[in-house]
C-alpha cells in the first residue's frame, strides 16, 4: 500500500505552509519455494518445481541436488515492512521574487520477520518507531538590474 497526501495552507499570499506525507506498507508470507522448470509450459504445475520439503517438524529448503540451502523452521522468511516519509515546508516571500524556506523532513522505517495479514494494522505501530529528522533552510534573493 502506498499513497501520497498533500495539504497546503495559505496564511497570506506571501506566507504558506505545505505538508507532504507518504505512508508505505508491505507484507509477505512464504508458503512454498519454487524454481522455474519450464517457463513456457501451458500447465502451471509443470512450470515450477518445489524446493522445500518437510521432515517431521522441520521445513527445509533444498536445491535440485537435495543439498540443504536453508532451514525454514529456524529462518523465517515472512516479513512486514512499513515506512513513512513526510515533509513540512514553510514558505515566506519576504520581498517580491525573494523567498525564505524552512523545511522539516521526517523519516520512519521498520522491518520485521513476522507476517501481519492486515497492511492497515501494520501501519499503526509506525508512529512508535524512532524517527530520523532533518531541518533545512533556503534563502533566495532576487537582484534587480
Amino acid at each position: 500500500m502506498y499513497t501520497t497526501l498533500r495539504a497546503e495552507l495559505f496564511v497570506t499570499p506571501e506566507l504558506s505552509l505545505q505538508y507532504y506525507g507518504s505512508p508505505y506498507a508491505s507484507t509477505g508470507k512464504f508458503l512454498d519455494f519454487r524454481k522455474v522448470a519450464d517457463s513456457k509450459s501451458k500447465d502451471l504445475n509443470s512450470r515450477y518445481t518445489f524446493l522445500n520439503i518437510e521432515e517431521g517438524d522441520e521445513r527445509l529448503l533444498v536445491d535440485e541436488n537435495s543439498n540443504l540451502v536453508l532451514n525454514l523452521t529456524e529462518d523465517n522468511q515472512d516479513f512486514n515492512f512499513q515506512e513513512f516519509n513526510s515533509n513540512l515546508v514553510l514558505r515566506w516571500e519576504y520581498k517580491t521574487g525573494s523567498t525564505f524556506y524552512f523545511v522539516w523532513t521526517n523519516y520512519r522505517s521498520r522491518y520485521e520477520n513476522v507476517y501481519n495479514p492486515s497492511i492497515g494494522n501494520s501501519l499503526k505501530g509506525i508512529s512508535k518507531v524512532a524517527a530520523q529528522n532533518a531541518f533545512m533552510i533556503k534563502l533566495s534573493y532576487w537582484f534587480s538590474l
